[in-house]
C-alpha cells in the first residue's frame, strides 16, 4: 500500500485478481477514460485507488450483471 492507504494502478489490480475479477491495468486505465472503473485520484501521474472504493466498483457490477439475467429470463417467459 502507498501513500496513505491507496492503492497503485498495479497493486488495484492484484487486488481486484484476489477478489476473483479479470481486469487488466490496461481495462482499468481504459475506464478511467471513459469514466467506468472504480473511483481513483491522481498524484502528478500517478493514479491510486483506495481497496473500498474498488470494493463497491466490484459490487455494481456483480448487481448489474444480475439485474441484466434477470431481465433476459423475464423476456424468455
Amino acid at each position: 500500500m502507498n501513500l496513505n492507504g491507496r492503492l497503485d494502478a498495479d497493486e488495484a489490480v492484484e487486488y481486484i485478481h484476489s477478489k476473483g475479477a479479470a481486469y487488466s491495468k490496461g481495462t482499468l486505465a481504459r475506464y478511467r477514460s471513459i469514466g467506468r472503473g472504480p473511483k481513483f485520484w491522481r498524484v502528478g501521474a500517478r493514479v491510486y485507488y483506495q481497496e473500498a472504493d474498488i470494493d463497491a466498483w466490484l459490487v455494481s457490477i456483480s448487481q448489474r450483471c444480475q439485474r441484466s439475467s434477470e431481465y433476459r429470463g423475464q423476456e424468455a417467459a
